[in-house]
């Protein structure tokens, strides 16, 4: 017998609050997991959670009511699913 085994990516990012003026977006997630940061289909930041989950990744401050989207890149290659927000 065959069982089909259905792998499912991470759990998406906890991210802070991001305002208008902000140059940064912060949160948690896995451990040296990838961030990427996207307005749109426009790729707006990227970087590497540390060890123990902690991200802060550099963005151009975004305008008021902006929906910007982060997702990450797991250790094993696998997306989380967005996490929209948006901006305030």
């Amino acid at each position: 017998t065959y069982k089909t085994v259905v792998s499912s990516g991470p759990s998406g990012p906890n991210v802070n609050r991001v305002r208008s003026m902000s140059t940064t977006v912060t949160g948690s997630t896995e451990a040296k997991s990838i961030v990427y940061i996207k307005k749109g289909s426009e790729l707006i930041g990227r970087g590497v959670a540390d060890s123990k989950g902690t991200f802060n990744v550099a963005i151009k401050p975004q305008a008021a009511k902006t929906k910007i989207s982060i997702t990450i890149k797991n250790s094993k290659g696998k997306y989380s699913p967005y996490c929209i927000l948006t901006v305030g």
